[in-house]
């Protein structure tokens, strides 16, 4: 059984564009509307380079805002799955700030003791943006 790398993080943080950049595909939807991705899509991908293959996964925005809505409930539900399921997470949050949903994500985190995660600062576009979030990082 191959090790499972599940990416995971708020809607609209860039997941699908870091799955498709990893894979070297566009399977993944990519699009400026959240809740694009509603399932966990997967891929199994082979590094020849290290021998090391592995399952990487693509999951849906974890959005708490309504738990009336069936579909965002169930994206959840399936995310959360995933979370417990993987050998380790990419955890996607945008470089520049750190809202109220990623605090929940890591509520989940602490709830199932989850500890091996990779923080990954996204959507520092252009050069400034780069520059701004090396000196977010030491914050």
């Amino acid at each position: 059984m191959y090790a499972k790398i599940t990416i995971i993080g708020r809607p609209n943080v860039g997941k699908s564009s870091i799955f498709n950049m990893m894979t070297g595909h566009k399977i993944a939807v990519v699009a400026d509307e959240a809740g694009t991705t509603r399932d966990v899509s997967e891929f199994e991908y082979t590094d020849e380079k290290n021998k090391l293959t592995y399952i990487l996964s693509d999951s849906g925005g974890l959005d708490f805002g309504s738990q009336d809505d069936e579909v965002a409930v169930d994206i959840i539900t399936r995310t959360e799955k995933a979370i417990i399921e993987s050998d380790l997470l990419i955890w996607g949050i945008e470089y520049d700030r750190f809202t109220e949903l990623d605090s929940k994500i890591f509520a989940i985190l602490r709830k199932h003791e989850i500890h091996n995660y990779i923080i990954l600062a996204n959507k520092a576009d252009n050069q400034t943006q780069i520059m701004e979030s090396w000196s977010q990082a030491g914050k």
